[in-house]
């Protein structure tokens, strides 16, 4: 568990919400960790090389600042 995670989580989603939000959270980081290595293994075994799976990696944390623009800090009180 991430204490910092939690309090980011909990902060953002406000109290009401921060068990569920960081249920949600854990839940897709546990899916990401056991579907990630299948995957790999499958591209490169498809494609032979590591290229595509490096480019698909770099460009997640990318991607993933379209989705947090619309996030709004609640007020924790």
């Amino acid at each position: 568990v991430n204490p910092q995670l939690t309090i980011m989580i909990s902060q953002f989603a406000g109290m009401k919400w921060a068990a569920t939000a960081n249920g949600v959270s854990n839940f897709l980081f546990q899916l990401a960790s056991l579907l990630s290595p299948w995957f790999i293994g499958l591209v490169i075994d498809s494609t032979g090389i590591f290229d595509y799976v490096w480019w698909i990696l770099a460009m997640g944390p990318v991607l993933s600042i379209f989705f947090v623009i619309g996030v709004r800090e609640k007020s924790l009180i």
